[in-house]
């Protein structure tokens, strides 16, 4: 076995290195371009990341008052601590902002073109290294990908994670320097995310399974350095600590809650043929092959909006139909039996975790296979470029060239209408009107929306150690919480059109369910009215401040 030092960066010539380094560039780009304002506003779980990491930062406690916790209790819903903790240097430098939150898994998400590139030459596929390039370009400009690197997604890191880990499991398996970081950066996908409990062990069975034969020859080297070995069972321990805590307790409940093993209604009819079985089999069924549908795929996206899905668009190009095509083709034909096989398991063992959830869809939790995908379609551009003679050639690419600037487009300049209500977009400049104005004796905001008092505190930069000693969380059951209040100044509650003049010299922020639209700005009890607004749709907060 060889013991040469690691190559992170490929030896190759100058040329193919700046094409390399222009497709990172690019990936970089189109992760980090408008970050602050696209998507628009915050999610619950990204504001909840961005103060947890500035409470780690200012106090070494979560907003709970635990000390550097593996897993953050946060809404109640316990998240994997690991992109927290990525977070704190950003928060540090940056301060408590979008950008802070989200550059996390912008580089990750460049970093992963790094990685495809490396993976995809490391299999083989093509005798080459050019076709790493492809691969890399694909996942570079894939929407899907760009999507998902964008915002505080602890999946996306953990794609980038697990994509490293495969490429240094099989480099270690001819060189044992590379065994150490298979090792660490496997544990460390599972410390990111959930849904990797299962989707790494599920990969590297896989991986085990193909590349027996040599792991035979292999294992003995892995485990002759004390340090291997040292760090082997230091991983199992914290692994083990993790699992225990997030199978049991209240940690668990998420699981609990989301699994779809949980959902056991009521049938009726004949029992053999309307059993419990029986229904979850066809939902884990449908669930799964759903994430294949063209439709989600090509030309519309998840008929269930969320914000994981691209609007009027599919997660990849139309034109990208026409490359899987030509790419599963040369798949097939290829000879390299143990690279196809683990091509074909990534796909099909990608959307395993998202299947077996009570979510009818998911492409967040389906992410990685961008992976597998991006190779495949590398596969059939590289197709086109060998055996399509160049008159065919041409208006091809430039139709699949144009195709990708018109969705980029879509996204980058047209996208923002939809994307505002599912990434909670008002928050912000509710707070920065709250705050523009002259100070109230409360505020009262609504909290339809839910989760309203994480906003308040990151918006507001509230001083963590203060909020950990006034924190006023209240659990409610399986998987969820609330707060009601942060300290005297400010409450989160449902409040109609009849309590707002019981308090003077008060902000009330709140949907228009609970400022009705009889609500009469112009009573001379009201200082200051106004609404937030998506473009030209209903307010998403109206704002109402009372006179003294």
């Amino acid at each position: 076995m060889k013991k040469h030092s690691l190559s992170f960066w490929p030896v190759q010539n100058l040329k193919h290195n700046i094409f390399l380094i222009f497709i990172l560039v690019l990936g970089f780009f189109l992760r980090s371009y408008k970050l602050s304002s696209l998507p628009p506003g915050l999610t619950w779980d990204e504001a909840g990341i961005g103060y947890n990491a500035y409470s780690i930062f200012k106090t070494a406690k979560d907003e709970h008052g635990i000390f550097m916790p593996l897993t953050f209790k946060s809404f109640g819903d316990y998240k994997p601590g690991l992109y927290i903790y990525l977070t704190v240097p950003f928060v540090a430098i940056l301060g408590l902002t979008e950008v802070a939150v989200r550059l996390p898994s912008v580089i990750a998400g460049t970093l992963a073109i790094l990685g495809i590139y490396l993976l995809a030459n490391s299999l083989r596929l093509r005798t080459s290294n050019k076709f790493g390039l492809l691969a890399a370009l694909i996942l570079a400009i894939c929407p899907w990908h760009i999507h998902f690197s964008r915002g505080a997604w602890e999946v996306n890191v953990y794609v980038t994670f697990l994509l490293f880990a495969v490429y240094f499991f099989i480099k270690s398996l001819n060189n044992i320097k590379y065994f150490v970081p298979w090792v660490l950066l496997s544990a460390s996908s599972i410390l990111i995310y959930q849904g990797a409990k299962m989707l790494t062990p599920l990969i590297f069975l896989s991986l085990f399974t193909i590349y027996f034969p040599q792991l035979k020859k292999t294992l003995p080297n892995w485990l002759a350095p004390k340090i291997n070995r040292v760090i082997l069972v230091l991983t199992g321990l914290l692994l083990s600590i993790l699992l225990f805590q997030n199978l049991t307790g209240p940690a668990g409940n998420r699981l609990t809650r989301l699994s779809i093993f949980g959902y056991k209604p009521e049938l009726q009819g004949n029992k053999l043929f309307h059993n419990q079985a029986q229904l979850t089999f066809k939902m884990i069924g449908s669930r799964y092959l759903y994430h294949f549908s063209p439709e989600v795929l090509f030309y519309q996206g998840s008929v269930i909006t969320d914000r994981g899905n691209l609007p009027k668009q599919g997660m990849l190009y139309i034109t990208d139909a026409f490359l899987l095509l030509l790419g599963f083709t040369a798949l097939v034909k290829l000879k390299n039996k143990k690279s196809k096989t683990l091509i074909f398991l990534l796909l099909f063992l990608s959307p395993i975790p998202a299947s077996l959830t009570l979510a009818e869809f998911s492409t967040f939790r389906a992410l990685f296979m961008v992976v597998p995908l991006s190779i495949i379609t590398a596969l059939g551009l590289d197709y086109l470029f060998k055996k399509i003679n160049k008159i065919i050639l041409l208006p091809i690419l430039a139709f699949i060239v144009l195709n990708s600037i018109l969705t980029l487009n879509i996204y980058f300049n047209h996208s923002f209408e939809d994307l505002a209500p599912q990434f909670n977009y008002g928050y912000k400049q509710a707070f920065e009107q709250i705050n523009l104005t002259e100070e109230a004796d409360k505020i009262v905001f609504t909290d339809v929306y839910g989760q309203p008092y994480i906003y308040y505190l990151f918006y507001n930069q509230f001083d963590p150690a203060t909020y950990q000693a006034i924190n006023s969380y209240i659990d409610q059951g399986v998987d969820v919480g609330k707060v009601d209040r942060v300290g005297d100044k400010i409450e989160f509650h449902q409040f109609g059109n009849g309590d707002i003049f019981s308090r003077p010299n008060t902000w009330f922020v709140g949907s228009i369910g609970n400022i009705k639209d009889d609500f009469d700005p112009s009573d001379e009890r009201v200082q200051h009215f106004s609404e937030i607004k998506i473009l030209n749709s209903e307010p998403v907060f109206r704002l109402v401040k009372t006179k003294e």
